[in-house]
């Protein structure tokens, strides 16, 4: 901020763009200053919104760096050269990412990096995340980026290997046996090719005002359809075989059960897991409408709420599902401030959508289709509260800022 300060001051020309998507961040980061306020009471005890006042506090300075690092990704990735720039990144970064967690798959010996040992043990590739979940939460955000410059026919010349680190992003996901995170990729390739199929039939009827011959508009849209459905189904069908060829059986199986095991190798069902801690979140709202138990205070609130089959309360640090938890974090306030969130997002993405250089289409179609698989694993996760894959949610939500930008000026 302090460098984006000193260029404005050395070219004397300071333009400050501030996206729609920051409003809802800033009421957020408002709410949890409010919930921080502390003060001593009568009884000499400490009263505040918040069940654990440093905890909010914690989070609230968080969510005010990811506030003006999306401030500033919105500034700076304004021009074609720097978006394109971020794709190969990102594409880039992605590849290593992915081909790092295969490798440490292949060769686990108990320790992060081969070098830390773990504390906790997880299933399948864990990358330099802890969590599997969070490996391919962070993953989904990257994929839909290559694969939708290829629909759109963004990188024709660099389409193979667009196409074969998608592919390598997509089986190190598999691999690493997160369920909610291949149903978000799911849901995100399937994003890509109805935007895909959109994006084709604006093109050729774009095409179809400037020709004479307009018979031969429904066999070029029916070609390019076939195309861009084939290349799809296409990296589908290379990421099934290369997780059956490296020898992952282990995904179907994590498929089709209905069960989780447990670092300890005790089988908890779904109903005394994730749902057991979903039913104790909606009882903790409940208990707090308005304002909640405050910005990350889950954990400290979380045992006065809940008690097991013996009667003894539970530690659980997060509510698996990002929807539940900041209704039971912040309360009816903080659901409006975020629905309000997702509708200004609902808008931005879908007026990006509407640009017509295949660049542009291609970057906002794999943003929103990002954007989307990240949505639908919050169903089931905590991704969000992990300020790396928070941060990079972010940055491509300003980025489609921009793209919807554009669109409006094209």
């Amino acid at each position: 901020m302090l460098l984006w300060a000193i260029k404005g001051v050395a070219e004397k020309r300071f333009e400050f763009k501030v996206p729609l998507t920051i409003f809802p961040l800033a009421a957020f980061s408002l709410l949890g200053l409010i919930q921080s306020i502390a003060f001593n009471g009568t009884d000499e005890q400490i009263n505040s919104l918040s069940f654990d006042v440093e905890a909010t506090r914690s989070t609230v300075k968080i969510l005010f760096f990811l506030l003006a690092s999306h401030l500033l990704a919105a500034n700076f990735f304004k021009t074609r050269e720097r978006k394109r720039s971020l794709v190969v990144f990102l594409t880039i970064f992605g590849f290593a990412l992915s081909l790092f967690g295969l490798l440490q798959y292949f060769t686990w010996n108990g320790n992060l990096y081969w070098l830390r040992p773990a504390l906790v043990v997880t299933e399948g590739v864990i990358g330099p995340f802890v969590n599997h979940n969070h490996f391919a939460g962070y993953l989904e955000l990257i994929i839909p980026l290559p694969i939708a410059l290829i629909v759109t026919g963004a990188v024709s010349h660099n389409r193979i290997l667009y196409g074969f680190a998608a592919v390598l992003m997509s089986i190190a996901l598999a691999a690493s046996l997160s369920r909610g995170g291949m149903i978000s990729l799911a849901s995100g390739l399937l994003f890509i090719i109805v935007a895909g199929i959109a994006y084709s039939r604006r093109k050729f009827r774009a095409a179809q005002a400037f020709e004479s011959d307009e018979s031969d508009f429904p066999a070029k849209f029916n070609k390019a359809i076939f195309i861009n459905l084939s290349a799809v189904a296409l990296m589908i069908g290379a990421v099934i075989f290369g997780t059956l060829w490296i020898g992952n059986g282990e995904v179907i199986e994590r498929l089709t059960k209905n069960e989780v095991v447990s670092a300890d190798e005790k089988a908890e069902t779904f109903e005394h897991s994730r749902g057991w801690i979903w039913k104790n979140s909606m009882t903790m709202f409940q208990m707090n409408p308005v304002y909640g138990v405050g910005m990350g205070a889950f954990e400290t609130a979380y045992p006065n709420y809940s008690r097991d089959n013996k009667g003894l309360s539970q530690n659980i640090d997060r509510a698996h599902n990002d929807y539940l938890q900041i209704l039971s974090d912040t309360g009816l306030i903080g659901g409006a401030i975020a629905l309000t969130f997702i509708l200004t997002l609902f808008f931005v993405v879908r007026r990006s959508l509407r640009c017509s250089d295949p660049f542009r289409a291609g970057l906002a179609i794999g943003c929103g289709s990002a954007i989307f698989s990240m949505m639908v694993h919050s169903l089931f996760d905590f991704n969000l509260q992990l300020p790396s894959t928070a941060l990079l949610f972010l940055v491509l939500i300003a980025v489609s800022t921009n793209l919807a930008d554009d669109s409006e000026q094209l």
